[in-house]
């Protein structure tokens, strides 16, 4: 999926996840947070769809440690500032 504002990590594992970050900002349309996680893994070349986030977010940011990424803050939808935290476990 085409977006902007998203973070990506680096896991350990070597895969890349692309977490969150704003749909429709192309063409003039709206800006619409997306709650999605995909995984790449440059072995397999291959993505994978990860857990949803609880909230839709874009600007937030995002850190992992040992295998937990931390994902806080940005904006929801509505443009809502966000101050909730999430983690997702790989």
């Amino acid at each position: 999926m085409p977006r902007s504002f998203h973070k990506a990590l680096l896991l350990s594992n070597g895969s890349v996840i692309i977490i969150g970050g704003a749909a429709g900002m192309f063409n003039y349309q709206p800006i619409t947070p997306t709650n999605s996680v995909e995984m790449y893994n440059p072995f397999t070349r291959m993505f994978t769809y990860g857990p949803l986030l609880n909230a839709a977010r874009y600007l937030h940011q995002a850190t992992s440690f040992q295998d937990v990424v931390y994902v806080s803050g940005g904006i929801g939808g509505g443009g809502a500032i966000l101050s909730s935290n999430e983690y997702l476990i790989f």
